[in-house]
């Protein structure tokens, strides 16, 4: 069993590119030390295997070599942890440890983006351009990221502007006119102090999700992505750095179709819609500034963002061959963050850090359903029209230390209180639909930790997360009498961690076992006839898991990564009298693995090579409370092969090689009792990938 476990794991340590590598392939034949990888999971600099905090992290070259492109693309790379596409563009559902994404509610996860949070998951599941390195920290992160992080946090790092001149790009063309051109450039203003760059990246598909009926592919779609940045290293340790994101695109919706019990299992293509779903006018706009100000013994810091995303979704409202509704939804976010920290930067025996966080937030649901002119109903028809506005003001206050102890022991405590007043309307009802609620909530962390020898680091933890609660759509109410308000959870998670290095650094192996008592769980359920989206809440559920992370040069060119993931979630009070008691939590894998090995070697002085394939398995899952659907464990392999010269890479890939299909979402009784939503996972796809540096 222990050798089992040893080979679980994970690509935590950073691949060095041919490029790059200059010893001979025969230098060190029994394993090649791996570069130092440093994280920023406390707010501070620190290495990877020293952080008393389960982190994967993705380095560039494993994020290209692994094809992710969007963080739905994540699965395949952290355990415990599954992100898929939902029935909108920038709709996401996200599970990381037994902790599930609620449509209409928050993620599970923190999202930040060089150093920023953002304000919503609509502003995270588009192209994600040049990055640097992506960090996932499982486990509840709420002392130090705040309220959201219930479960864990993502921290997505893209490139900086550079003092000389320098320029990217990455050209790829796939099946079904799958297209990409990204092209980045980077450079100084002014020499040694104002630096920038220009990211533009274009995308567009032709789609790979065929109607049963029509033979069309109906995920089709396309849009064009800005970013630029500016950073002022100034005088005195001042800098600024100025970061704005502009994305527009055209899509059609994650294609969710009905299924009933005779049909859920056929995967051959997606069910019949006569007008399927177009998300029109997606538009993110992101713009943050941090001012950061260094003095002799501390670092003072100020984070400000503003973001606005906008989505609007057209078409088919009762997903199916037949004309009968279409569907109007305009759903908007607008968020304004502002983070001040004090944080001390001397490297004594107690470390520190002070802040306070600001957001003001509103989401606008509108929602119309009309009589389909080619229908039996009269034309013009108003079947509902809702137009909810969500309002939220929320501030925290927080702090962490770290104490350096005799014996090589490590004591860090982290606090924070967040305060989230919520507010709801909706100005089409004849009736005062307004209600608004406080959700608030302490977060402490207490983490020890020992480094056993320079090489094996133990630590225990205990943390608490939150995640607000909100309010049902009024009209929801009246039709299906759901209640108006949802509460707000929280989780208290004990952990015990190993981080280990063995062979001098090539052999570098990460477990961790945890168990998580989540109170007032918010789960959704769907109606599509009548539209419905709602929340509601489940007492008490209990989640125990473990997590293994190896990877493994045993010689120069060649890494071997696996990792490993259990999750077993049970409800264990459901409350209101219902009769969910002892099943197994909806919506997150019981099991996860995944394996990949790189191979790059050089051909000769001027060619190199890559050789890369990776697996992916997802566990048993349950997609209701009842326990009455599920589906069935699924592997999935993809693979690249590429040729290097120089600064420029040729590869070709394939993903799901094997045309592995399973659903990513499945909403049991959507439209009523046997009839259930399904969204499956994209069939086997292939193409070229062409990337490089001047």
């Amino acid at each position: 069993m222990a050798l089992g476990w040893l080979l679980l794991g994970q690509p935590i340590q950073a691949q060095e590119s041919v490029a790059t590598q200059t010893k001979p392939a025969d230098a060190k034949p029994q394993g090649e030390a791996l570069t130092e990888i440093i994280v920023t999971a406390r707010r501070r600099d620190e290495a990877l295997q020293d952080v008393p905090v389960a982190v994967s992290y993705l380095s560039e070259d494993t994020l290209a070599d692994a094809g992710v492109r969007r963080v739905t693309d994540l699965t395949s790379l952290v355990p415990n942890l599954s992100i898929n596409s939902g029935y909108r563009q920038g709709s996401l559902w996200i599970s990381l440890r037994g902790i599930p994404s609620v449509q209409g509610g928050e993620p599970p996860v923190t999202v930040l983006i060089d150093d920023v949070q953002v304000p919503g998951q609509d502003f995270i599941n588009e192209e994600l351009g040049e990055i640097q390195n992506i960090q996932v920290l499982r486990g509840p992160q709420g002392a130090i990221y705040g309220r959201g992080a219930i479960a864990g946090a993502i921290l997505i790092d893209t490139e900086r502007p550079t003092n000389e001149f320098s320029g990217n790009f990455d050209l790829l063309s796939g099946k079904n006119g799958d297209q990409r051109a990204l092209i980045s450039v980077s450079g100084p203003l002014v020499a040694d102090r104002i630096f920038g760059r220009i990211t533009i990246d274009e995308r567009s598909t032709d789609g790979l999700q065929k109607d049963f009926l029509t033979g069309d592919f109906v995920d089709r779609g396309h849009g064009l992505n800005a970013s630029g940045r500016l950073i002022f290293d100034l005088d005195d340790g001042l800098t600024i750095d100025l970061n704005s994101r502009q994305q527009q695109g055209i899509d059609g919706a994650s294609y969710e179709y009905l299924v009933t019990n005779a049909t859920r299992y056929d995967y051959n293509s997606v069910g019949p819609v006569n007008i399927p779903p177009v998300t029109d006018n997606h538009v993110i706009s992101d713009t943050s500034a941090k001012v950061e100000k260094k003095f002799s013994d501390v670092t003072l810091t100020s984070i400000t963002q503003y973001g606005n995303a906008l989505s609007t979704l057209i078409g088919g409202a009762d997903f199916q061959p037949v004309h009968l509704q279409l569907q109007n939804n305009r759903i908007q976010t607008i968020g304004v963050n502002q983070d001040l920290r004090l944080a001390s930067n001397t490297d004594g025996p107690i470390s520190w850090l002070v802040g306070v966080f600001g957001q003001n937030r509103e989401i606008t649901n509108s929602t119309l359903i009309t009589a389909d002119p080619l229908g039996p109903y009269p034309p013009g028809k108003i079947f509902s029209y809702s137009d909810e506005h969500d309002w939220s003001r929320a501030w925290a206050v927080y702090g962490q230390a770290v104490a350096k102890l005799p014996e090589n022991f490590e004591l860090s405590g982290a606090l924070r209180y967040d305060s989230d007043l919520r507010k709801s309307f909706d100005p089409t009802a004849a009736a005062d639909t307004t209600v608004e609620h406080t959700f608030d909530a302490v977060q402490p962390q207490i983490t020890l930790s020992n480094k056993l020898t320079s090489e094996i680091n133990a630590y225990a933890t205990i943390g608490r997360g939150f995640r607000s609660g909100g309010f049902n759509p009024y009209a929801d109410t009246v039709t299906l009498g759901v209640s108006r308000s949802y509460k707000s959870e929280t989780d208290t998670n004990y952990e015990l961690g190993l981080k280990t290095r063995w062979l001098d650094g090539a052999l570098t192996a990460n477990a961790a076992v945890f168990h998580t008592d989540f109170n007032n769980q918010q789960f959704f359920f769907i109606s599509i006839m009548p539209i419905a989206r709602d929340i509601f809440s489940v007492d008490k559920t209990s989640i125990n898991g473990a997590e293994v992370e190896v990877a493994y040069t045993p010689i120069r060119y060649l890494t071997l990564t696996v990792t490993g993931g259990l999750n077993d979630s049970k409800i264990q009070n459901a409350g209101d009298g219902e009769s969910f008691d002892g099943n197994t939590s909806p919506n997150s894998y019981k099991n996860t693995a995944s394996g990949s090995i790189t191979f790059s070697p050089p051909i000769n002085e001027k060619l190199g090579s890559l050789f890369y394939v990776d697996w992916e398995h997802r566990g048993k899952t349950y997609w209701d409370v009842q326990n009455q659907y599920d589906s069935e464990p699924s592997n999935t392999f993809n693979g690249r092969v590429g040729l290097t010269y120089g600064k420029y890479q040729l590869t070709a890939y394939m993903l799901n090689i094997s045309d592995e299909r399973y659903p990513v979402l499945f909403q049991a009784n959507a439209a009523g009792p046997g009839v259930a939503g399904e969204l499956l996972n994209m069939p086997r796809t292939y193409g070229v990938e062409l990337r490089g540096r001047f």
